[in-house]
């Protein structure tokens, strides 16, 4: 037997959540362009490829532009390093031989990014963004709401990846709010 309610009555089970807010993009293009034109680049050569990597042309070559943590901070007209190091963190924006450690790195650029913006609620979209979400969460005691396309259950088709699974575990309790795809 079916715990599944009636259509009509699961409407009222479900939360639809409608806000009129200001997304900010983990970079602004303005940003991009102060970045751009303190490495003496200039903006109007420099496209997007295919896989959305930002490139430019120099001596006839195609060359990509990788920014940096301290790119960032320096746009915002600000560094807010403590003990006088600069931190310097490079994101290729492709998977690499560790993508544990790209994680690792995005969730501490993520909780110190979080100090400089208001917001109301922390989405992290899949086990990608979990870590960053619960390190945003214990930065600003904001609530956490998890997404979950499928589990690694769900995607492996027995063959867990252990490491996958305790993030994916750990996220969605640390979530304030999990929202699947289905009810599945």
């Amino acid at each position: 037997m079916s715990s599944a309610l009636p259509f009509d009555d699961a409407k009222k089970h479900l939360i639809y959540i409608e806000t009129a807010s200001m997304l900010h993009p983990y970079i602004q293009a303005e940003q991009i362009e102060k970045i751009l034109v303190k490495r003496n680049i200039d903006p109007s050569k420099v496209f997007f490829d295919e896989k959305g990597r930002m490139i430019t042309i120099i001596n006839g070559k195609k060359k990509q532009i990788a920014l940096s943590f301290d790119d960032i901070q320096d746009a915002d007209g600000d560094n807010d390093n403590t003990n006088g190091e600069p931190t310097k963190f490079e994101f290729t924006g492709r998977y690499t031989s560790n993508l544990y450690t790209e994680t690792g790195m995005y969730a501490r650029v993520a909780a110190e990014l979080s100090k400089k913006y208001d917001f109301d609620v922390i989405h992290a979209h899949d086990w990608l963004t979990y870590e960053a979400g619960i390190a945003i969460k214990q930065q600003t005691g904001k609530p956490l709401v998890v997404h979950v396309h499928a589990t690694e259950f769900d995607r492996s088709g027995g063959h867990v990846n252990g490491r996958v699974f305790n993030i994916e575990r750990h996220g969605m309790k640390e979530a304030d709010a999990v929202i699947t795809v289905s009810n599945l």
